[in-house]
């Protein structure tokens, strides 16, 4: 925005004081300044519209439809991608092409639907693909592109399910009824009879006792008891070896049993009971209970209370019930048994119950279920399997392949060393595939592995794979996965996830939900999935690392998916997919990143592919491709050798000068933008391509092609089809073989046909280019790619940003070849005071200026100009046509259809004016080219705009145009052509040209102005436009004929030269032949002493056949004679 705020309203006094002219251009205004021709007589070659060929498509109208199908890579029947250098090898007959047999060993990829993957039928033969020859200069478009860095197909990760593969066992059994109190209070007398008369009695009431009923019992008393089957073994007639049943009873007991199996009851209390060896069955009941299982396959039950329980060697079977319980299925760390000897096994299973427990397995391939609450469940050594339960529990597979489910609750589980699986189930889980951070195991040891598979489940989980090839899938929730070491895949699942490679070369699919996606170091492939993803290939800008180490790659291939994502390459070599949406594709660090430059290791050329969408791709540092797929897209290569594929004249590309050598290949009419060395036109396309200010091959294909590179010293390369080459400078260089269609040359300057291109056209201002807008044939007027504009204001004084009506200045300066920097435009504003300069006010303000001060400004450079208040459309297009340089103050709000921008509805902002368009058949204005610096778009260096938005953004309040009084964008038109050997077709334009034809029959056509025609060798025809009857025909001294058109305004005074035939409009006859003339004696008489002053009409009155071109002289006086007698001359 740069149009002074406080502009006033057009006032009628300037600063001198001075009365301010202003015109208001009526709808004629100006008509007569353009020349105009009766053209009704000429060739249809003089009367087509010229290149450059300019098209608009509103994005309506503008279906850009991807051209994967038509941009195939080639690769060896190996499906390896090919080199340049493998295509020359290829070529045999060292033709400079490839055709017949020399293309049978290739392959062509096709990716139809831009997925990256070589799917069933999309591999094909080059003559399935419809290649029947590829040219030399075609190669390195046939190489370019996804195969040079994915040349097998990338197929998308296999995802397994998630559904638990292990299920829960329930060994727990119901603890039966321990009688203690019947047995405890009844028969306390125990009698052994040694034969029928004498018997040992034992009374053990208040002692620990053997039933005398049921001697397999052994009771112990109220109190705090220590006893087992040892007890009473050095008591006679107690047989102790029957003993199997140990009753703890209240107190706290210290209760063992035998070598047996035994059933031991704890009771109330806090007990401690003990197996022994056998298969035991521990019963703790009421009370804090420590419960030993020792040898043999042993079941404890902790009973109610907070238990300790030691299954001990053995297989055994623990459960907690009630409390916080502790199982340990092996022993204590304190215990001197801390292996299993030979034949040994410990494979036990652990149910917590209620209660926050602790369950350890140990040795062996534990089972372990933690119950309901918050539980820590330890796996140890062996194979082991784990349930949290309900509850936010801990769980640990320790040593060896386990298995461990989190199930209900916000759990934590560890898979440590080994290849485990985890299943996070419901709640927000952590799950990680080795140790925490906070264990002494960091590292694995020679012989370990740790490849685990980690299910997230439902809930907001955290996966950590750790070491390892790991398998990752969040599930249902927003999930963080962390592949860390090793080749991880990643699988985010449902909700918005974040999903970290770590190093390695991971693979990573975010599915459903907005996911962030981070590859870090290693060659990852990673797919967005569903939704609005956003993918860095290396790290985050918070992340310590930010530099590739010597020997690690960063190669990295993503698929945006479905969704409007933002993909971030980063270092590395890689490849992007849009997919579907709006997406944005960075192929290297974003602009607020550390990470700028490459270190000589690391390397950074990527390949982009937008997709379906409005996508912006940026390739950053190295040699990138970059295919915006459907839609209007945005594209910069940035520093490298870059390739752009284009599919609609929508599409925008952005280079910077010294950024390397960059190359657009497109299926639509297509405009280079600055910085861009290099167009290809994709074959099967009728389209046309234009350059840029640069030096640029311009490469057509086998339709008629319109091939402009604008300013600059150009190759263009037609191929077949008949081809329209612009040429404006002297280095311009026109490539064609012979055969390939009949080609015409149109150009502003003196031109020779170069060999193979039969026509030419000398150009003058007023005529148009061809176009089209919305499909509607357009005739272009104003030459608005000339010059290459500014197109970003602002940036050449510091805060200094309003400067749009500035620059627009600058713009004028370039068309009127006075070219100058917008920083010598605002610091002379400034220095004069034609600006805004007040520090207090913001950046945006300052440099604004009205339009006193802006035609001050363009008077200091010398350059005439005038004003138009209001709004003229048609005197703004008459301006345009004549060759005047606009600048027109609009609504900049309205032009860019952004309200922020609309402020109070007046004039706001001021752009260039550099072409009118209007229809070819209609005759209508359909809009208007313009520079526009507002936005920073270099799409907006060449814009044009539709005239109901032009009129509606500049037909506002406070309205002015400013214009220049001299048509300053007119060149000399007084040039000359010169064909060559063939059968040439040369046609002059309103100036004074010199027409040489050489060898071959050739047809000249000199338009308007004084024109020399010059046939050359051969049978060449002048053509003229008018009838024969309108000309008078005469011939010169040197034998030439001169053909002078009497109806004013069109063809002038030609001189022609070895021309065997003329052509009018009422038809052809062969040139005049110039007959001698008749010369017949002339009387004329004079005083002696007196001049005789002859009149050349007087003289030539009674001669004949007298030509403009035939001299004069005195053949002879017949003698002297008396006075008054005649003379004869």
């Amino acid at each position: 925005m740069d149009t002074e705020a406080s502009q006033p309203q057009h006032p009628r006094f300037g600063p001198d004081g001075q009365p301010i002219e202003s015109s208001h251009l009526a709808s004629s205004y100006l008509v007569n300044t353009i020349t105009t021709i009766d053209y009704s007589g000429w060739s249809s070659l003089l009367l087509d519209p010229i290149g450059a060929f300019y098209e608009s498509r509103s994005p309506g109208n503008d279906p850009a439809p991807s051209i994967a199908a038509d941009t195939p890579v080639l690769l060896n029947a190996a499906g390896q991608g090919m080199s340049e250098y493998g295509l020359i090898l290829l070529d045999t007959n060292h033709d400079g092409m490839l055709t017949g047999t020399e293309l049978s060993t290739l392959r062509a990829w096709v990716d139809a639907n831009e997925n990256g993957v070589a799917e069933t039928g999309e591999v094909k033969t080059t003559a399935d693909a419809g290649i029947s020859e590829i040219r030399a200069i075609n190669y390195l478009y046939y190489i370019t592109g996804n195969a040079l860095a994915a040349p097998a197909a990338v197929t998308a990760p296999a995802k397994s399910s998630d559904a638990l593969t292990i299920s829960n066992v329930n060994y727990v059994q119901s603890v039966p009824a321990s009688n203690y109190r019947s047995l405890r209070d009844t028969d306390n007398v125990y009698i052994h009879w040694i034969d029928s008369t004498h018997y040992y009695r034992y009374d053990f009431t208040g002692y620990v006792k053997i039933h005398p009923t049921y001697r397999t019992y052994m009771i112990g008393t109220d109190g705090n008891d220590a006893f087992d089957a040892d007890s009473y073994a050095g008591y006679l007639y107690l047989n102790v070896s029957v003993l199997v049943n140990f009753l703890g009873g209240n107190g706290d007991d210290r209760v063992g049993g035998s070598t047996r199996g035994d059933n031991v009851w704890g009771g109330i209390g806090n007990d401690v009971l003990f197996g022994y060896a056998g298969n035991d069955k521990l019963y703790g009941e009421e009370g804090t209970d420590e419960l030993r299982g020792h040898d043999g396959n042993d079941y404890l039950d902790g009973g109610t209370g907070n238990d300790t329980l030691f299954g001990y060697v053995g297989n055994d079977v623990l459960n907690g019930g009630d409390g916080n319980d502790t199982l340990l299925g092996f022993t204590p760390s304190n215990d001197p048994k801390q292996t299993l000897s030979s034949g040994e096994t410990d494979n036990d299973y652990l149910y917590g119950g209620t209660g926050s427990d602790v369950l350890s397995g140990g040795l062996g391939d534990d089972y372990l279920d933690g119950g309901s609450e918050d539980d820590l469940v330890i796996g140890g050594a062996g194979n082991d399997i784990a349930f949290g339960g309900t509850g936010n529990d801990e769980l640990g597979g320790n040593e060896g392949n386990d298995r461990l489910a989190g199930e209900a609750g916000n759990d934590r589980m560890f898979g440590q060393v080994g290849d485990d699986t985890l299943w996070g189930g419901d709640g927000d889980d952590v799950l990680v595939g080795f140790t925490a951070a906070n264990e002494a195991k960091q590292t694995l040891s020679a012989g370990e592995t740790d490849v685990d598979t980690l299910y997230g489940g439902n809930g907001n989980d955290d996966l950590f794979g750790d070491f390892g090839d790991d398998y990752l899938d969040g599930g249902a929730g927003a999930d963080l996965l962390l592949g860390d070491d090793g080749n991880d895949t990643l699988f985010g699942g449902d909700d918005d996830d974040e999903l970290q490679g770590g190093a390695g070369n991971d693979r990573m699919l975010g599915e459903a939900g907005n996911d962030n996606m981070f590859g870090q170091v290693g060659n990852d492939v990673m797919r967005g999935g569903d939704g609005d993803d956003v993918m860095l290939g290396f790290t985050g800008i918070n992340e310590a690392k930010q530099t590739l180490s010597y020997g690690e790659t960063d190669d990295d291939t993503m698929y945006g998916g479905a969704g409007n994502d933002l993909m971030l390459g980063g270092l590395g070599n890689d490849v992007l997919y849009g997919g579907d949406g709006d997406d944005i594709l960075v192929g290297f660090t974003g602009y607020n990143e550390v990470k700028q430059t490459l270190y000589y290791w690391e390397s950074d050329n990527n390949w982009l592919y937008g997709g379906a969408g409005n996508d912006i791709l940026l390739g950053g540092l190295g040699d990138d491709y970059l295919d915006g797929g459907a839609g209007a897209d945005t594209m910069e290569g940035g520093k490298g050798d870059d390739i752009y594929v284009v599919n609609s004249v929508n599409d925008t590309i952005l280079e910077f000068a010294g950024e390397g050598y960059d190359m657009v290949v497109s299926s639509a009419n297509y405009l280079l933008n600055a910085g861009v060395e290099e167009l290809r036109l994709l074959e099967g396309y009728d389209i046309h391509g234009t350059g840029n200010s640069l030096n640029n091959w311009i490469i057509g294909n086998s339709s008629d092609n319109i091939l402009d590179g604008v300013t600059g010293a150009d190759l263009m390369v037609g191929a077949a089809g008949d081809d329209t080459y612009y040429v404006d400078n002297a280095g311009d260089v026109t490539e064609e073989l012979a055969g390939e269609g009949t080609d015409t040359v149109q150009t502003t300057i003196d031109t020779v046909l170069a060999a193979n291109v039969e026509n030419m056209i000398l150009l003058d201002f007023a005529k148009p280019e061809k176009g089209l807008v919305d499909g509607e044939p357009a005739l272009v007027y104003g030459y608005p790619k000339a010059n290459e504009l500014d197109y970003m204001q602002g940036d050449a004084v510091p805060d200094y940003w309003g400067t749009c009506a500035l620059t627009s200045i600058a713009n004028l300066l370039t068309q009127a070849n006075q070219p100058t920097t917008e920083t010598d435009v605002v610091e002379r504003a400034i220095a004069h005071g034609w600006a805004v300069t007040d520090p207090d006010l913001p950046p945006y303000v300052r440099g604004g200026s009205n339009y006193i001060g802006q035609q001050a400004l363009l008077d200091s450079y010398g350059i005439r100009n005038a004003l138009i208040e209001g709004y003229n459309e048609q005197g703004i297009a008459n301006l345009v046509r004549s060759g005047r340089g606009v600048i027109i103050a609009v609504n900049a709000g309205v032009l860019w259809g952004e309200p922020g921008y609309v402020d109070s509805g007046a004039v706001n902002h001021v752009v260039t004016v550099t072409g009118v368009v209007y229809g070819e058949t209609s005759g209508e204005i359909l809009g208007f080219y313009i520079a526009d610096s507002g936005r920073h778009k270099v799409s907006d260096m060449t814009r044009f705009v539709d005239v109901a938005l032009f009129r509606e953004a500049a037909n506002v309040p406070s309205a002015y145009a400013i214009y220049t009084k001299e048509a300053i964008k007119l060149w000399d038109e007084d040039i000359d052509g010169t064909g060559n050997e063939l059968d040439n077709h040369l046609v002059g334009n309103r100036g004074d040209n010199v027409l040489l034809g050489l060898a071959g029959n050739d047809v000249l056509e000199g338009g308007a102005g004084t024109d020399d025609l010059n046939g050359g060798a051969g049978t060449d025809t002048a053509v003229f436009s008018g009838n024969l009857a309108d000309y008078a025909i005469g011939f010169t001294t040197s034998g030439g004929v001169t053909i002078a058109d009497t109806v004013s305004g069109r063809d002038g005074l030609d001189t022609l030269t070895d021309i065997e035939f003329l052509q009018f409009s009422d038809g052809t006859m062969p040139i005049p032949v110039n007959s001698a003339p008749i010369a017949h004696n002339d009387l004329a008489a004079t005083d002696e002493e007196t001049p005789l002053v002859l009149s050349a009409a007087s003289l030539l009155a009674n001669d004949t056949d007298v030509d403009a071109g035939d001299s004069k002289a005195l053949v002879s006086v017949s003698g002297t004679s008396a006075r008054g007698a005649a003379v004869r001359i």
